[in-house]
């Protein structure tokens, strides 16, 4: 992939605390966020066979659409940088604040940034809308924000087959944070067919959408199967999108004081404080065993706390600081 190195496969590593060896519940965490520092967890799965795609085609160039201190923007600026393309950046927003961790390492790996205000980021997908700045940017290529599409779905398919190559061991629930179902999708559909596991879908949005969301990017025949298998948990969200309470703040930095791994409180935070929570509740039965998939993003802390103070944890990237 053109000098990018990519660590393949993640490691799969146990969580080990009281409360586990309390319930008797076995947790282990697909450690997706050290694939790469830049083009972590699930943002470098979504990407890889849409690069592909562009780079068999000869693009020279592509547009996508993220918010100012989002994960997509800044995967996508790294992997344009490796590929020796142009990524053109619709950024959710008023202006450029030279200050923005993201924003700024973005610029520095040669993304052009384009600011675009909030009403009409809402239609960035009519077609007038998306084809004025195709045509402004004269790029190649598109890519939705997030990057969930046919190709991004591809690359999440493979994080299971991945898990099943590293591990004999069995899962009964596979966990993880979803946003755009992009991932939460890919996981299911390589559900199909195999034994009894269940994906505990975690929506980092407010609402539950998202259920009919993952399920209508699946293959009609496998609807009947699949829709058994997924599990929306639409309650741990904190009060929405990019909402935190101090509890679950704190909850990540003592995580990751026990286990030395970061986690954020817009996607992994919320998620793995549900899953605690569930098995507090004894949700789980004695002997379960849950695979949490760690879907990256840890990037977003430096931006977190530029904008509320140095409360969390967060990556020393170097191009970030």
């Amino acid at each position: 992939m053109r000098g990018l190195k990519i660590q393949n496969p993640s490691p799969i590593e146990i969580v080990e605390s009281p409360l586990l060896k309390e319930k008797k519940v076995q947790l282990y965490i697909k450690r997706d966020d050290l694939l790469h520092p830049l083009v972590s967890g699930n943002k470098w799965r979504k990407l890889k066979y849409n690069l592909q795609y562009l780079e068999e085609k000869g693009y020279s160039s592509f547009l996508t659409f993220g918010g100012a201190f989002s994960n997509h923007i800044l995967a996508a600026s790294a992997i344009a940088r490796y590929y020796g393309v142009q990524a053109h950046l619709v950024v959710r927003g008023d202006g450029e604040d030279p200050q923005n961790p993201t924003t700024k390492a973005c610029m520095k790996l040669g993304a052009n940034i384009i600011y675009c205000d909030r009403q009409t980021y809402r239609k960035k997908e009519e077609k007038e809308i998306l084809n004025g700045f195709m045509k402004r940017t004269k790029a190649s290529y598109y890519i939705p924000e997030g990057g969930t599409n046919a190709l991004a779905l591809k690359g999440c398919v493979e994080i299971m087959e991945e898990v099943r190559k590293q591990s004999d061991l069995s899962w009964d629930y596979i966990a993880l944070s979803t946003a755009t179902g992009g991932t939460a999708a890919g996981i299911l559909q390589s559900l199909y067919q195999s034994n009894d596991e269940k994906l505990l879908a975690f929506s980092a949005l407010k609402g539950t959408f998202l259920r009919d969301e993952i399920l209508g990017l699946q293959d009609s025949s496998q609807l009947i199967e699949l829709q058994d298998r997924l599990i929306n948990l639409p309650n741990y969200h904190f009060g929405g999108y990019a909402k935190t309470k101090p509890a679950l703040l704190e909850f990540i930095t003592q995580f990751h004081r026990d286990h030395k791994i970061l986690l954020d409180p817009i996607y992994t935070g919320k998620m793995l404080w549900g899953v605690f929570d569930l098995i507090k509740k004894d949700y789980f039965a004695k002997g379960t065993r849950i695979l949490v998939v760690h879907t990256g993003g840890t990037q977003g802390n430096l931006g977190f706390n530029y904008r509320f103070g140095n409360l969390i944890p967060q990556p020393h990237l170097g191009l970030l600081e």
